[in-house]
């Protein structure tokens, strides 16, 4: 099977720097394919970046690296990482962009120490090009993170936020914004039932709807999303766009 290397950045498609990192990739291994996911997290946000790899890796086959740069600490000590986790891999910082995957109980972490894998030059702002690319190259020959560094028991996770739950209902918040402003919560579908009620800084919705259709146009609707979670929307239009600051969601249980 033809390996696969995904890219997950902050870069945008303005500059040149995504192109860059797949010459370093093709230049060590011109037989990989790679795949970007999206180059438009938005800049220095680790919890976006976390969400989209948790979002993404299970639809990969097994051996796929996925390769992630937003890495707003960049040039300092922080250490680059090899994640193996669920039959795959993991290469980025080491600042909390891989915390969904460190719950996988079974995940081995390596702290990339190596700089025979590294491009000769290691420049203070470009470690996607001079580090993490080469590494990720070079993995999809090797296929042994232990020849990269040594194994980590201690590296920087999220403080991820947690839903208040209570006997008659779960308080939540938004945790990620989509290109269609539709507003995903960290409520998880199997906690919300049909019966009930969706409220909104305190007003109420109704009940979860079966598809963004169920709702009229521009009015406000919950459906469950396909990332798992309770996802707030409106009728062909943006949720986002309702609200100033993001606003906390309510189950009341029926």
């Amino acid at each position: 099977m033809p390996q696969i290397i995904t890219l997950t950045t902050d870069f945008g498609l303005i500059d040149n720097f995504t192109g860059v990192m797949k010459g370093v990739i093709y230049s060590i291994n011109p037989d990989v394919t790679i795949v970007d996911i999206t180059h438009n997290i938005e800049r220095h946000n680790i919890l976006q970046c976390a969400i989209n790899i948790k979002n993404t890796f299970r639809y990969f086959p097994k051996g796929t690296i996925h390769l992630a740069v937003v890495d707003p600490g960049v040039g300092t000590e922080r250490l680059p990482l090899i994640v193996q986790s669920n039959g795959q891999y993991f290469i980025g910082p080491d600042n909390g962009i891989f915390t969904y995957i460190y719950q996988d109980k079974k995940c081995k972490v390596f702290k990339i120490t190596s700089a025979e894998h590294f491009l000769d030059n290691i420049s203070a702002s470009f470690h996607g090009r001079d580090i993490f690319s080469p590494v990720a190259a070079n993995l999809s020959k090797i296929q042994n993170p232990e020849r990269f560094g040594k194994a980590a028991n201690k590296y920087v996770s999220i403080n991820l936020k947690v839903p208040k739950k209570q006997n008659n209902y779960i308080l939540g918040e938004i945790i990620y914004v989509d290109s269609f402003g539709n507003m995903t919560t960290n409520i998880e579908n199997k906690d919300v039932k049909q019966s009930d009620e969706i409220l909104i800084d305190d007003i109420s919705i109704g009940k979860v709807s079966s598809s963004y259709s169920d709702a009229e146009v521009d009015n406000l609707l919950a459906i469950r999303g396909s990332s798992g979670n309770i996802e707030i929307a409106v009728g062909q239009g943006s949720a986002a766009d309702r609200y100033k600051s993001l606003p906390y969601v309510k189950i009341l249980k029926k």
